[in-house]
């Protein structure tokens, strides 16, 4: 017989890619499983995602109207407590507090059941304080949990941070997983990546682009001071009024933006890049505690990663693919140059990922 898993997801599916990953790596396993994915309905530009291991069922609807999406709230906790009651689940992964109600309850219903509760982002007992009701309902129905499932985030120091805001969780229920890419992107694409010869080093950038928040305009400026050695392409469709005012301001032979690619085609056109970026500056505890998706993603199809110093948990990794730099202080070109031409040395990361935990 199959072991049954449910997947609770609330936040829209094909907005987070490590929850697909962690799929598509299921259903490369030998493990005998049964998946029931519950999320929202995609209203995004991206594909609607599917499994072979069973159903992804949309429940609710998010948009910028309150009144929505407290619907969707309500669509999303009695659509899935009921799915869990009928699919009848050995195991059920949850994905931030906002998708906890529904298996809060049906932990209630059978104490057999094991659940799992996954963070991809860290919030402070401040921020939480400051959230809306409903929130706050939800974490402290996450807290009476605490003995009766296991819970992670995604590296150490975010780990030890959740530990020390709740002293009261036995640390061995704690886990650190990253948030890797599938392994059939070192297989098929990174590993094969031969190393690109030329004047010119192309960057790129995938992802939420802010100018508030992120290392944009330095960046842009960098790349239009050295016309002959570099380019840069942005890789996005996430940006406010004014970001993209500034980024499309600034295109021409340097500076390119290109529609977002659907996640599992964007193997395809990273490996045509020398250089990922991370741009984040590190505003609070959420990003200088974080080694990014786009860190791995962009290592996983051949490329090395530039980012600033103020990711401390990046930092940790040490290594020699990862280059930090402090952009406030500009860019030295010299080091970069090196940085590009020494021999690519990752290896794909296989072990100790949130996907092993169910195979």
């Amino acid at each position: 017989m199959p072991t049954k898993l449910a997947i609770l997801h609330f936040n829209i599916l094909e907005k987070y890619p490590p929850a697909m990953n962690l799929i598509r790596d299921l259903e490369r396993s030998e493990k005998e499983l049964k998946i029931l994915v519950i999320s929202t309905i995609n209203n995004t530009s991206y594909f609607n995602f599917s499994t072979s291991l069973g159903s992804v069922l949309r429940l609710g609807i998010l948009n910028q109207s309150s009144v929505n999406r407290y619907i969707s709230y309500l669509s999303f906790n009695v659509g899935a407590l009921f799915w869990l009651i009928y699919f009848k689940p050995q195991e059920i992964l949850v994905f931030e507090t906002i998708s906890v109600w529904p298996a809060y309850v049906y932990k209630k219903l059978n104490k057999h059941v094991n659940i799992h509760i996954h963070h991809h982002e860290y919030m402070t007992i401040e921020e939480i304080a400051y959230c809306s009701l409903y929130v706050r309902f939800l974490h402290r129905k996450e807290k009476n949990l605490f003995n009766l499932a296991t819970f992670s985030h995604t590296n150490d120091d975010r780990k030890a941070l959740y530990l020390k805001d709740h002293p009261e969780l036995d640390e061995f229920t704690v886990s650190a997983y990253p948030n890797l890419p599938p392994q059939i992107w070192w297989n098929e694409y990174g590993s094969m990546k031969r190393v690109r010869v030329g004047p010119t080093i192309k960057l790129v950038y995938v992802g939420v682009l802010d100018l508030e928040t992120m290392y944009v305009k330095e960046v842009v400026d960098w790349v239009l001071r050295n016309p002959d050695l570099l380019e840069l392409t942005f890789i996005s469709h996430q940006m406010n009024l004014e970001t993209l005012s500034f980024v499309e301001s600034n295109l021409g032979d340097q500076i390119k933006l290109i529609k977002p690619i659907n996640y599992e085609d964007l193997p395809k056109e990273l490996i045509r890049y020398d250089i990922g970026l991370v741009l984040y500056k590190g505003h609070m505890l959420n990003y200088v505690y974080n080694v990014p998706n786009k860190v791995f993603e962009y290592l996983y199809c051949g490329l090395k990663v530039l980012g600033d110093t103020c990711l401390i948990s990046a930092s940790k990794i040490n290594h020699p693919d990862i280059l930090l730099i402090c952009f406030k202080n500009g860019f030295n070109m010299i080091n970069i140059i090196e940085f590009n031409q020494r021999h690519f040395q990752f290896e794909c990361l296989i072990n100790n990922s949130l996907s092993q935990r169910y195979v």
